[in-house]
């Protein structure tokens, strides 16, 4: 089967885009949540992306393994993969 995925994705998330994403047929897109932002941007870049999967729930789903992917293709949705550039972010959660 083919699959089409968008990767490392950076930009202003909004239902706007998810239709765009949907209305070009992708499977997956790989989406960078944080770049170079501080403690307190990851956060309100993790909550947004929480209510993005509520609010949108007919075009996106949290994607976690390579088998969502074809479970995206068959619901017609896209599975969103969050990547972490900085791994500091990550570092400062496990200390909390």
């Amino acid at each position: 089967m083919n699959y089409k995925i968008d990767n490392l994705q950076y930009c202003k998330w909004s239902r706007e885009v998810f239709q765009i994403n949907r209305d070009a047929g992708l499977d997956a897109v790989h989406v960078t949540v944080v770049y170079h932002e501080d403690y307190d941007e990851f956060l309100e870049r993790v909550n947004e992306w929480s209510n993005h999967f509520k609010e949108n729930s007919d075009l996106i789903f949290l994607g976690n393994s390579y088998k969502d992917i074809e479970k995206a293709k068959v619901e017609k949705k896209t599975a969103i993969f969050l990547d972490f550039k900085i791994a500091h972010q990550l570092k400062m959660i496990l200390l909390l």
